[in-house]
């Protein structure tokens, strides 16, 4: 059980992390290229948070897969709002600071959230629908 669980976490590890990667370049890239500050605007930070959480909330869910729990969605529900929770906890009083959240800041951690949540979507989707064929 933990064994499966494990295995198909590091795969999907890896390539989240590539895809993150080149998003995250190409997100670098554009701030760079409109001068707009990177780090001024926690995007590393986003990346980098983003990505410890749906890896836990990935492993989470392949876990209780392994064990035959039926309380799938409520899982991904759970991560979905642990995410949100350290948007507000972390993010939301630094992007306040200053009275309004700006579109810079407002993507700085959105962009990397969709391409988390839209890859972790995906990948679940696809092995639930696999085993739903076995």
């Amino acid at each position: 059980m933990l064994k499966t669980a494990i295995s198909n976490t590091l795969s999907f590890t890896w390539k989240l992390l590539l895809v993150l990667l080149a998003v995250a370049i190409v997100h670098a890239s554009v701030n760079a290229y409109l001068e707009i500050d990177s780090f001024a605007h926690l995007l590393p930070l986003a990346y980098i948070l983003n990505f410890i959480l749906v890896l836990l909330s990935y492993f989470i869910i392949m876990l209780a897969k392994a064990k035959g729990s039926h309380s799938l969605g409520y899982l991904f529900l759970a991560g979905f709002f642990l995410k949100i929770a350290v948007f507000m906890i972390f993010f939301n009083p630094h992007y306040k600071a200053d009275g309004e959240i700006i579109p810079q800041e407002f993507f700085a951690f959105f962009v990397s959230y969709a391409f988390c949540l839209a890859y972790e979507t995906k990948t679940i989707v696809k092995i639930l629908n696999k085993d739903d064929l076995n």
